[in-house]
């Protein structure tokens, strides 16, 4: 008896540190909060940043947390963090949007335009109360 009770504890306890090691990224992989981006609009801004529009689908309710840009270096495949503003919400907090089909922009991102073709985004969402959800939002 002991030591099935043993077994049962030991099984509840990987499942457990498994749920929390690898739900994060199988919830991303098979619950994405956002889906279907699509630059709509891009102009340079200057020599170094550009002023973007998107369009994407919002899968599921979560509260938006953060958005990050980063440009990816073709050779080393190397990301470094983009600073980007929202130009419609500029003294504001971005709020968070309703399930459904969303049209968003401008955002300024500084980098050059002749770079933009290497840059990939990332949301953060709180969806739940056990972890934060990352999203890959662009491309």
């Amino acid at each position: 008896m002991i030591m099935k009770t043993f077994y049962s504890a030991l099984i509840l306890l990987i499942m457990l540190v498994g749920t929390f090691t690898n739900g994060p990224a199988l919830e991303t992989y098979l619950h994405p909060v956002t889906a279907n981006v699509e630059l709509e609009k891009i102009e340079a801004r200057g020599e170094n940043s550009v002023v973007v529009w998107v369009s994407f689908t919002k899968e599921r309710q979560c509260t938006f947390i953060g958005l990050a840009w980063y440009y990816v270096d073709p050779v080393k495949k190397h990301h470094t963090r983009i600073t980007h503003v929202f130009l419609d919400d500029v003294d504001l907090e971005p709020e968070s949007r309703p399930v459904g089909k969303q049209v968003a922009g401008p955002w300024l991102i500084r980098i050059p335009k002749k770079d933009s073709d290497n840059i990939v985004a990332y949301t953060k969402h709180k969806c739940h109360p056990f972890w934060d959800t990352i999203t890959k939002f662009y491309p």
